[in-house]
């Protein structure tokens, strides 16, 4: 029964970003920071008890929300060697660096969409193979995203003055 009933929690979060992206014609639904909290609530949730049925690898969990979790970690990291507040709002989380870079949205969304099921699929691979050199490419792979955001985010910034 609770299988069921997250399985249908994943259900209406999906059912959401097919409408959302505008393939139907339908207005879009604004999540706001308190939305987007209760999102990743909810789909970290679903993976840790899936997790913890055995149903995915645990060492996998980590790459089906690579780039939320990469994200989060490069703007907490650049916002403190910046003396920042890590709260502070701001665009240089990597939806508004993309958004910039292709100047649109929608291709910014499915760029970053085409990238997640890049490190998805290599991830389930790799965490088959080994749990630590799992965590090693995680760790790699985050270095290049870490090092690659700022470049692309600092070329708009010297293109802006």
């Amino acid at each position: 029964m609770e299988f069921e009933l997250l399985l249908l929690l994943y259900l209406v979060v999906f059912i959401f970003f097919i409408l959302n992206f505008g393939f139907f014609g339908l207005g879009k639904i604004f999540l706001g920071d308190s939305g987007s909290t209760f999102l990743g609530f909810i789909l970290g949730c679903i993976l840790i008890y899936i997790s913890n049925l055995n149903i995915i690898e645990t060492f996998f969990v980590p790459w089906l929300i690579i780039i939320p979790i990469f994200d989060l970690i490069r703007v907490v990291l650049f916002r403190l060697i910046n003396n920042i507040n890590p709260t502070y709002p701001d665009r240089i989380h990597i939806h508004h660096i993309l958004t910039r870079y292709f100047s649109s949205s929608k291709i910014a969304l499915i760029f970053i969409n085409i990238i997640t099921i890049i490190f998805i699929i290599f991830g389930y691979f790799i965490s088959k193979i080994d749990s630590i050199l799992s965590i090693i490419f995680y760790i790699c792979f985050f270095a290049i995203f870490f090092f690659s955001a700022n470049l692309i985010d600092q070329s708009f910034k010297k293109n802006d003055q």
